[in-house]
C-alpha cells in the first residue's frame, strides 16, 4: 500500500511543502467536543440493542475518529515553498491535518516572501488582526474550498493594513516550529494480492458513512483505491481493508480505472462532487460500474447529465436510497400492489442536532433538505408512482430557513405525501421515523423501523424486529449482485427526475420565503 501525504489543490488553491508553521489560537472548537457521559451510555445501549454488535462498533469507531479530526483541525500560519518550486511564501489557512509535508491554501491566503523578510512580524500583524476580529477567524476556521462561499479575507491585504496595537498584557511566542514533515495516519501497510475473479473496488469518500456502512458490508472484492479529501481518513481507510493505494485527489486515483478491467466505484463524497465524479470514472473506464450515494446531485445542470449518463446502456450507475431495500418497505410497497385510489402519506422525523457550520449547510449543498429529506421523498416517490403537481412548505425555524420543516405534495391522482421534519425532541436513537401510510381500507405504521401495524378491513398484522433495519446492506449486496449478474441498475431514471426535482424545489422555496409551487410538467422540465 502506497501513503499519500500531500493534499491536493483545487482550482484555487495552492500547493506548499511545508518547512515551517504556526497555530493560530482558536478555542471556540473544544466546546463541541464536550458530551454528556450518560447520554452517551444510553446511546450506545440503544445501537448494541437495535443496531447490534457490528454496527455499534463500527459507527463507535467512525465517530471516535471524527472527534480526534475535529479536534486536530487547526488553522495555520505556514512558511514553505510553493511545491516544484523554489518560490517561498507564507500562507494561512485551515487544516485537518496539520503536519503533513504538502498542505493547500486558497491563494488569496498565500503570499510570496524573501529570505529577509521577518516571519515573526508578519505573524504579529495577522494575531493582532484576529484578536481584533474573532468572527473572520472562525469563517476561516470552518472555511472549504468546497463551500460555494468566497472567502472574504486576503493575506496579503491584512499584511499591508495598518492595525491597531496589540493589547498590552497579551504576551505571544511568535515562534515558527518546524514542520514535522511527515504523512498522516498508518504506514508500512501491506498490499494484499489481487484475485483476478474479484471486482476492483474504488471508494471516493471515507467518512463516518463509509466507515460504518460501506466498508463493513462489501466484501469479497479487491480493495484497490480509497480516497478522501483528509489524509488521516483516507490513511486509516487503506490500512484496516488493505487497500492497494490511498489518495486525497480523485481526479488522480480515477487514472487506475484505465488499467482495471472489473472496477466498481461508491461515491459518498460532498454532494455537490458526486456528478464530476460520475465523469471522472467515465471518462477513466467507461465500464465502470459505479453507485451513487444520495442525494444524487445538488443541481438540475447535475441531474440533467446525470440522466443522459444512465440512459447510455454503456454505463452502469447505480442510486443509493437504502430505505427502498428495508424488509419493512418492501412488506408495506407488497401490501399496496393492486390498489389504484389514492395514497396518503405521512413523515415525521427526528433529525439530528448538527451545528450551522456543519458542511448540509454550505450553498453548494443544497441544505437538509436535500441532503436529508431527499430520503422520505424519494419513499413518497416509490410508494404512490404519480406525477406531483404542487408543493407547500413551511420553516419554524428562527436560526436557518430550511431547518424545522413542514411540507406537502399534492400528485396528479390527489395522492398527498406530508413530511414534517425537526431537530427537537430526545435525540438518544439519532434519526428517528414515524411513516403513515394510507390508501382505500388500508392503513400502514411504520414505528422507527422497529414495528410496523398493518389495518386491512378488519384484520390486523404486527410485525415486530429488535434490529432497526434501514436497509443499507441490503442495498450494497443488490449492486454488487446486479454488476455480476450483468442486470441493470434497479433505480428507474423516471424516480431520479421527479425526486431529485422535488427535493431541489422544495429547498429553494424555503430559502427564498415563498410558501408554495405549482410544479407543471416537472418530469419533463
Amino acid at each position: 500500500m502506497r501513503i499519500i501525504d500531500d493534499n491536493v489543490p483545487w482550482p484555487e488553491g495552492v500547493i506548499v511543502d511545508v518547512e515551517k508553521i504556526y497555530t493560530v489560537p482558536f478555542s471556540e472548537i473544544n466546546s463541541s467536543l464536550n458530551y454528556k457521559f450518560r447520554e452517551v451510555i444510553s446511546k450506545i445501549l440503544f445501537y448494541l440493542i437495535h443496531e447490534g454488535i457490528n454496527l455499534t462498533r463500527y459507527k463507535i469507531i467512525a465517530y471516535k475518529l471524527q472527534r480526534k479530526i475535529l479536534a486536530e483541525r487547526k488553522v495555520i500560519f505556514a512558511y514553505g515553498k510553493i511545491k516544484d518550486t523554489n518560490n517561498y511564501v507564507i500562507a494561512l489557512g485551515p487544516q485537518d491535518c496539520p503536519h503533513a509535508r504538502y498542505l493547500a491554501f486558497n491563494k488569496k491566503l498565500a503570499v510570496s516572501i524573501n529570505e529577509s523578510d521577518s516571519l515573526s512580524n508578519k505573524l504579529e500583524l495577522l494575531l493582532n488582526y484576529f484578536e481584533q476580529n474573532q468572527n473572520i477567524l472562525r469563517e476561516l476556521f470552518y472555511y472549504s474550498p468546497y463551500s460555494g462561499k468566497e472567502l472574504d479575507i486576503i493575506l496579503s491585504q491584512i499584511l499591508k493594513d495598518k492595525v491597531e496595537e496589540p493589547s498590552k498584557v497579551m504576551r505571544r511566542d511568535l515562534t515558527l516550529t518546524k514542520s514535522e514533515r511527515r504523512g498522516i495516519g498508518v504506514s508500512g501497510g501491506r498490499t494484499t494480492k489481487a484475485n483476478g475473479k474479484k471486482r476492483n473496488l474504488f471508494l471516493a469518500g471515507a467518512g463516518s458513512y463509509a466507515l460504518s456502512y460501506i466498508l463493513p458490508t462489501v466484501k469479497k472484492v479487491n480493495y484497490h483505491t480509497v480516497i478522501d479529501l483528509n489524509l488521516t481518513l483516507a490513511n486509516l481507510a487503506a490500512e484496516k481493508y488493505k487497500f492497494q493505494f490511498a489518495d486525497t485527489s480523485t481526479e488522480r486515483a480515477l487514472q487506475r480505472l484505465r488499467d482495471c478491467k472489473n472496477p466498481i466505484l461508491i461515491i459518498a463524497t460532498y454532494h455537490s462532487t458526486h456528478l464530476p465524479i460520475v465523469e471522472q470514472a467515465i471518462q477513466s473506464n467507461p465500464n465502470t460500474k459505479i453507485f451513487v450515494e444520495k442525494p444524487p446531485v445538488t443541481t438540475e445542470e447535475h441531474l440533467k447529465k446525470l440522466i443522459s449518463y444512465r440512459e447510455n446502456p454503456a454505463h452502469f450507475i447505480e442510486i443509493g436510497y437504502n430505505r427502498r431495500y428495508s424488509p419493512l418497505i418492501i412488506g408495506a410497497k407488497k401490501a399496496l400492489d393492486g390498489k389504484k385510489s389514492p395514497i396518503t402519506m405521512t413523515c415525521i422525523i427526528k433529525e439530528l442536532n448538527i451545528p450551522l457550520s456543519h458542511w448540509y449547510y454550505w450553498p453548494s449543498q443544497g441544505t437538509r433538505v436535500v441532503g436529508n429529506l431527499s430520503h422520505w421523498l424519494d419513499l413518497g416517490v416509490f410508494f404512490i408512482q404519480k406525477r406531483p403537481v404542487s408543493i407547500n412548505v413551511i420553516s419554524a425555524s428562527s436560526k436557518f430557513a430550511a431547518d424545522e420543516v413542514s411540507l406537502a405534495v399534492k400528485f396528479e391522482d390527489n395522492s398527498l405525501l406530508t413530511l414534517i421534519a425537526s431537530d427537537r425532541g430526545n435525540k438518544i436513537r439519532g434519526v428517528q421515523e414515524y411513516l403513515d401510510i394510507r390508501c382505500e381500507d388500508l392503513t400502514i405504521m411504520i414505528d422507527d423501523f422497529l414495528t410496523m401495524k398493518v389495518l386491512d378491513g378488519g384484520q390486523k398484522k404486527v410485525i415486530r424486529n429488535i434490529i432497526r433495519d434501514k436497509g443499507h446492506s441490503q442495498m450494497y449486496r443488490s449492486f454488487i449482485s446486479r454488476v455480476e449478474h450483468e442486470q441493470k441498475p434497479a433505480y428507474p431514471n423516471n424516480d431520479l427526475a421527479i425526486s431529485t426535482r422535488l427535493y431541489l424545489s422544495i429547498k429553494d422555496l424555503l430559502l427564498s420565503g415563498e410558501k408554495s409551487i405549482n410544479l407543471g410538467e416537472l418530469v419533463e422540465k
